[in-house]
């Protein structure tokens, strides 16, 4: 280890002890004067210690310890439970199962974690893991983690960077995350962490493909790609093709995108969560080309060979509409109590109210307001593919020009 090593080390370690005395110190209430008058040294030096700028004699160290009612040895001598990296790898494959225990075991034993000289990995861990659950209350609030991430080496603030992308890429501020993903491509390059690349480029093809850069959706799809490759990632190589395949139907390649993921699908078989998202993307570009009797085709593939999904119904219910057998349609439908997503239960409305003959000028206003407002690409591209359907179906083909050129 050089000096430079030795000396970064040592500061390193300072910052975090600093950063657990202060934490430990607000969580009992104690006031800095009023500790520092407990360990015997003056509040401003409590507040260097504090803030990472002044060491600690080992005699004061243990009375700071004493007096917070904590355990040295175990402070000093636990080890991590979790390795980010692995935490990282289980990420690019799909492995929630690992990824919700160690959030689980985080949460629970968070206050015991708190008080060990790897708090700041089981954070880490923590944000990272949390990212995959839903609807739950993160542990800390926004002003601790602004104070925690200036305790972090710079590869590890990147990954929170990272972290705070994705999280805005979940909740749908799509060209905030983007922004985001971008600056930290272009200002760092990992390498204590470089699954966290394979996983950015990933992230980077399918936000810009939800916003219609086709362009640079392409350019980080065959990125991610390269890296995928290299770690060995199959399983997120494989979904990493489906937004390839995707992108080529966008550029009305349909025979190659669909050629594309019939041979994902033959190597993947034995992932039924993998295998219905594909058949999902093969009934999108059907419908995307007006090609009911393949839509119809492969509905009914993917139901025979037991793959159920809403969005199937919804697939299978329309290209019977389209091709006129209306009671098949009747059929197809699921129960609408069911269903969450607020597109679908706007498709299944609009079948119903064509199935019955009624008026559907305000599904039809529903959905021009997403079109125009919406800005998932995507959600656009499957929502004009029905309204242009709608007034060609009514003759009324400069609507239908008009839709297209939205």
């Amino acid at each position: 280890m050089s000096f430079l090593e030795t000396e970064y080390t040592s500061h390193h370690d300072s910052k975090c002890f600093g950063f657990f005395l202060r934490y430990h110190r607000k969580k009992q209430n104690l006031s800095l004067n009023y500790f520092a008058d407990m360990i015997g040294i003056t509040p401003s030096f409590l507040s260097d210690i504090e803030h990472g700028k002044k060491d600690v004699a080992e005699y004061t160290k243990k009375k700071i310890f004493h007096e917070l009612f904590i355990n040295q040895e175990t402070y000093e001598n636990h080890v991590c439970k979790f390795d980010i990296v692995t935490i990282l790898q289980a990420i690019l494959e799909f492995d929630m199962s690992f990824l919700h225990e160690v959030y689980t075991d985080i949460e629970d034993n968070m206050d015991v974690y708190m008080e060990t000289s790897s708090f700041h990995q089981y954070i880490l861990a923590y944000t990272l893991t949390y990212l995959f659950e839903d609807h739950k209350t993160f542990f800390f609030d926004e002003v601790f983690m602004k104070n925690f991430i200036c305790i972090l080496d710079i590869e590890e603030q990147h990954l929170l960077s990272v972290c705070y992308a994705y999280n805005l890429e979940k909740n749908k501020s799509w060209k905030e995350a983007q922004k985001e993903y971008n600056k930290i491509i272009q200002n760092y390059k990992f390498t204590k962490y470089q699954a966290i690349d394979a996983w950015l480029y990933f992230r980077l093809a399918e936000l810009n493909l939800r916003l219609g850069d086709i362009y640079h959706s392409l350019v980080y799809c065959e990125k991610a790609d390269e890296y995928l490759k290299k770690g060995l990632y199959l399983k997120r190589m494989y979904y990493n093709l489906v937004t390839k395949a995707n992108i080529v139907s966008l550029l009305h390649q349909y025979d190659d995108a669909i050629s594309l993921l019939d041979t994902i699908l033959k190597k993947c078989e034995q992932d039924d969560k993998l295998c219905l998202h594909i058949l999902n993307n093969k009934c999108a570009i059907a419908l995307e080309q007006q090609d009911y009797p393949s839509l119809l085709l492969y509905a009914k593939q993917a139901k025979t060979a037991g793959y159920h999904s809403a969005y199937l119904s919804f697939y299978q219910a329309f290209a019977y509409l389209c091709l006129h057998d209306i009671e098949k349609s009747k059929e197809s439908f699921i129960d609408m109590k069911t269903i969450t997503d607020p597109i679908l239960q706007l498709m299944f409305s609009y079948c119903e109210h064509q199935i019955k003959g009624e008026d559907v000028s305000k599904d039809m206003k529903q959905m021009m307001d997403w079109i125009q407002n919406e800005y998932d690409f995507q959600t656009k591209k499957f929502l004009k593919t029905i309204v242009m359907q709608y007034h060609e179906q009514h003759s009324d083909y400069e609507q239908a020009y008009f839709i297209s050129k939205l």
